[in-house]
């Protein structure tokens, strides 16, 4: 199994993901995130990232969508990404933290099976179609 990223990593992943986009978020900004998501994945940490970056796109109208150019819309924030995780990141972090909990209780379940060989991989003969034998 992967394990999730560290703070560090996380700061990272956020710095990569972010770079091109328009935001305002600093040092300061990043440090508070960095602590929001711990436990998250760095597939969660891009999910939350991408919704905060369209969350200044959602509070215009069709008309302004289309007559406003790109540069005059506002940089997304940490108020922004704060949002998605309150509305977000916990219903995903509580569903990530139940099926982790089955699959433990699962496995637990399977341990005295390993004798048997049961969940192990068996390597299956390749056929080769020029010999018509396996």
């Amino acid at each position: 199994m992967i394990p999730l990223p560290d703070a560090e990593a996380r700061r990272a992943l956020m710095a990569h993901d972010i770079k091109n986009d328009n935001h305002s978020i600093d040092e300061d900004g990043m440090s508070m995130i960095v602590k929001k998501t711990e436990g998250y994945s760095g597939a969660d940490l891009h999910t939350v990232l991408k919704d905060a970056a369209k969350a200044p796109i959602r509070e215009l109208t069709s008309l302004q969508l289309r007559t406003i150019p790109l540069n005059k819309i506002r940089p997304f924030t940490v108020d922004d990404v704060l949002e998605v995780l309150k509305t977000r990141g916990t219903r995903r972090l509580v569903w990530a933290r139940s099926v982790a909990e089955r699959c433990v209780c699962l496995s637990k379940i399977l341990l005295p099976f390993n004798r048997f060989d049961v969940g192990k991989r068996h390597s299956i003969p390749h056929y080769t179609a020029q010999e018509n034998t396996f």
